[in-house]
């Protein structure tokens, strides 16, 4: 029986799976089983994992038809014996200490659910980018370890609920009982905010461990389009469960504040007939069932938010569209009055430019005129000193001179010896 079990749903991964198993399986701390959930790829991503699994007596591999990365965990979490349980994602990279340090910080604080911080990198040109908003340390009760109730204010801005960040010891997930969703996106919302609503012994190993992939336009994550009403979906499952729980009241303020501002993030994020479709489901249904459009100014932690919901509940779809296109017109006139005074300031530029070339090329001009001269007069005067030079040397005069000259030079050269 393995330590620790590490799940991971694979689909369609080939373009940076390696790399990313890779950084799972080299791990530092070694007493681990690593279940790799094939999700129904259809590219060579199953065949990788093969090879994994034939390199490495640790690896099992799973396949499943095509049924999402919730459906993927929940099927590894069935066969999983470790004592802690890690989902990993297929294209995230982690530091190879990461588990060593995670069992070791879990173990000293016999934590629940254990949450280390990442940051983001762009597979597109490598760079990272900070992510400290993912542990929202403000919030955070002073002690190091701590449950859900602890947290007095804005708990479900506290984390992010992606599953990645989080070690889970596997007897509490057993005793909860809880299932991923089986969304096409937002999957995981549900699943691990209710785990850490849960959690008696909840802590933070504030270390960045995870780097996490973005601007992959074939990722889960970018698929909201076709799924933009998935989020509200888990949204419900959780209030549902906050009520069964008898957690409800407990959180309520934190859970209608939350609910806004996730719905409103994914309003901004979309496009088209999804923007189209999300705004009247939010203005119509979702917003008055979740108890948002009843509240008063106070009641919201973030004001700005407060105000975008009241706009929404005051306009329909026609005339919020009507205000994006004017908006979108005083940007484009904004952009092409811009447009216009820096092309009149290339237009001068360009003018002061060719000005100033002129001006010094003339300049320029003149003085190689003016030294060629000089030049030309020097080396006429150098010419005229050789030539004078050379009629002395052979003057009668200067060879007379020499003859006459020569028994004191000797004399003297003589004495200087």
């Amino acid at each position: 029986m393995s330590e620790i079990s590490i799940i991971v749903p694979v689909y369609n991964a080939v373009a940076y799976l390696r790399k990313s198993l890779d950084s799972i399986v080299n791990q530092s701390y070694r007493d681990i089983e690593f279940i790799f959930v094939d999700d129904g790829s259809c590219d060579d991503s199953l065949a990788i994992l093969k090879e994994y699994e034939a390199a490495d007596k640790r690896v099992t591999v799973l396949h499943q038809e095509n049924r999402g990365a919730g459906a993927a965990r929940n099927y590894g979490m069935s066969v999983a014996g470790g004592k802690y349980l890690l989902f990993l994602d297929c294209d995230d990279i982690f530091e190879t200490s990461m588990v060593e340090k995670m069992h070791s910080r879990a173990e000293t604080d016999d934590t629940d659910v254990l949450v280390c911080r990442s940051d983001l990198f762009d597979c597109a040109t490598g760079e990272r980018s900070d992510a400290s908003w993912s542990v929202r340390r403000e919030y955070l009760p002073p002690q190091e370890v701590f449950a859900s109730t602890d947290i007095r204010k804005n708990f479900f801005e506290v984390f992010v609920w992606w599953p990645w960040d989080k070690l889970y010891r596997k007897k509490f997930l057993d005793e909860v009982n809880l299932r991923f969703q089986e969304l096409s996106s937002t999957n995981d919302l549900f699943f691990v905010c209710a785990i850490v609503l849960m959690a008696k012994r909840i802590s933070v190993l504030d270390e960045v461990l995870v780097h996490h992939r973005t601007g992959d336009t074939n990722s889960i994550s970018n698929s909201r389009e076709k799924s933009w009403d998935n989020f509200l979906c888990a949204l419900e499952a959780l209030e549902t469960f906050l009520r069964n729980k008898g957690l409800y009241d407990r959180f309520r303020r934190d859970f209608i504040n939350y609910v806004l501002n996730f719905s409103l993030w994914h309003l901004d994020t979309l496009t088209g007939d999804s923007y189209c479709c999300l705004y009247d489901a939010l203005r119509n249904t979702w917003f008055k069932k979740f108890g948002v459009a009843s509240q008063n100014k106070e009641f919201w932690y973030n004001s700005n938010s407060y105000n975008r919901m009241r706009e929404i509940m005051e306009k329909d779809l026609t005339h919020d569209l009507l205000d994006k296109i004017n908006e979108l017109k005083r940007s484009y006139a904004g952009m092409t009055a811009e447009k216009e005074k820096l092309t009149e300031k290339n237009e001068k530029y360009a003018e002061e430019i060719t000005q100033l070339n002129e001006k010094y090329t003339g300049e320029i001009t003149r003085l190689n005129k003016k030294y060629a001269e000089e030049n030309s007069f020097l080396a006429a005067e150098r010419d005229n000193l050789i030539s004078v030079n050379s009629a002395l040397v052979n003057s009668r005069s200067f060879r007379i001179g020499r003859g006459i000259t020569y028994l004191p030079r000797k004399l003297r050269d003589t004495f200087l010896k």
